[in-house]
């Protein structure tokens, strides 16, 4: 058997725990989600529950399951220096202060592979799948910093959003603040204190109700696309927190629709071999 754990967020909304659970491990079949429920193989806060139970906010959360059940890691690339993955929705990038018993990327390689703890390099939000990259060693991290914070690397993403955006190309400026003590952001048009700048282009590259986008960031803040995007009036399809929740469940929306797609590197140090390589995914939507 296999136990994932997870500590609920405090803005999850009503949602039942299985519902919630289906939505956001990706990386488990829904209908393994539901047998572990039916086995009462599920527990909050140390009590088992039914499939009809309601998740409580910042609520422990066990679940078991067959080995078979739960998806090896993805790695798209590892060498002796660096490891890229394909991020799930609903798995962890790191572990967050004061929470204990999450599931995270780096402990799942650790589990399989037996060997040194990968450093992670940057992050990708709960919800939002694709590539993610480690470093194995202090030179790889003290070159991927650099990449990160001198912006030299490439990153795309594919998202679905409610609507047709216009222009269909744009690149847009402005200022994210967060809620103290709250994963939430707000997008603001003019600098104000405690807001940080922000950059977003988009260009759709498919359009209807609900439209494709490939979207590049040049700064790298905490839900920048999702924010930004809805603040534009195009949501991303499936955000239950900055998205149209009626809309989500009119087009049956389980999971957060936006997938880091390509990460390109730019190195001219220790990892120059790795200078202009591009890895890619297929976004899982």
């Amino acid at each position: 058997m296999v136990c994932r754990k997870v500590t609920l967020p405090d803005d999850i909304g009503e949602l039942t725990l299985c519902r919630y659970l289906i939505k956001t491990w990706q990386d488990i079949p829904e209908y393994r989600i539901r047998a572990a429920f039916d086995k009462k193989d599920v527990k909050q806060n140390g009590e088992r529950v039914s499939l009809r139970a309601a998740a409580v906010p910042r609520a422990k959360i066990e679940a078991y399951f067959p080995d078979a059940a739960v998806l090896r890691l993805a790695v798209v690339y590892e060498d002796e220096d660096i490891l890229i993955v394909n991020k799930p929705s609903g798995m962890h990038s790191q572990e967050e202060e004061g929470v204990s018993g999450m599931e995270t990327l780096a402990a799942r390689y650790l589990a399989e592979k037996g060997e040194g703890k990968p450093i992670l390099c940057h992050r990708l939000d709960n919800q939002t799948s694709g590539l993610l990259l480690f470093a194995k060693n202090g030179i790889a991290e003290k070159e991927c910093y650099k990449g990160f914070h001198e912006h030299l690397f490439e990153k795309r993403y594919t998202a679905l959003v409610k609507g047709s955006p216009k222009p269909e190309h744009a690149v847009l400026h402005a200022y994210l603040r967060r809620e103290q003590n709250r994963n939430l952001v707000h997008i603001l048009l003019t600098p104000a204190r405690n807001a940080r700048e922000i950059e977003t282009e988009y260009q759709v590259v498919e359009k209807g109700e609900i439209s494709r986008l490939v979207v590049t960031i040049r700064t790298g803040r905490m839900h920048q696309i999702r924010a930004q995007l809805s603040a534009l009036g195009y949501p991303v399809v499936g955000d239950d927190v900055y998205g149209d929740r009626a809309f989500n469940r009119a087009v049956k929306a389980r999971r957060l629709a936006l997938c880091a797609t390509s990460l390109t590197l730019h190195f001219t140090g220790a990892l120059s071999r790795l200078d202009g390589k591009t890895f890619t995914v297929q976004a899982p939507f």
